[in-house]
């Protein structure tokens, strides 16, 4: 089965090597080993016909983080100054900033996404 999984279209992946642990393990963890991302270890998993890893105790934890942090960098009269923001997407994030800030004197110049909040 890994000589198969090996020659897959041709191309040798950085999971390739952890064939044995996919399914066995969570994707995030298939990935954190691997050095790719969660999404990678999942569409190789799903290409390859392997289920994936069930912890079977309650419903499964979605993948996908319901809130993100963001740095929002906001022009003032007295200078440029950095905020943290949480959203669910980027959109939210930025209204969020827009009705902190209400000033004519404040402007948002960049919103970076930090990592997912907890």
């Amino acid at each position: 089965m890994v000589q198969q999984l090996d020659s897959f279209r041709g191309r040798r992946s950085k999971i390739d090597p952890f064939v044995e642990l996919v399914g066995k393990l969570a994707d995030s963890e298939v990935a954190k080993r691997a050095g790719v991302t969660t999404q990678n270890v999942r569409t190789w998993r799903k290409r390859r016909g392997i289920p994936a890893h069930s912890q079977g105790v309650g419903p499964s934890k979605p993948e996908v983080p319901s809130r993100w942090a963001f740095k929002v960098l906001v022009e003032l009269k007295t200078g440029n100054r950095e905020y943290i923001t949480f959203g669910e997407d980027i959109v939210e994030a930025a209204e969020h900033a827009a009705r902190q800030l209400r000033s004519d004197d404040a402007r948002i110049l960049s919103l970076e996404v930090v990592g997912v909040a907890l």
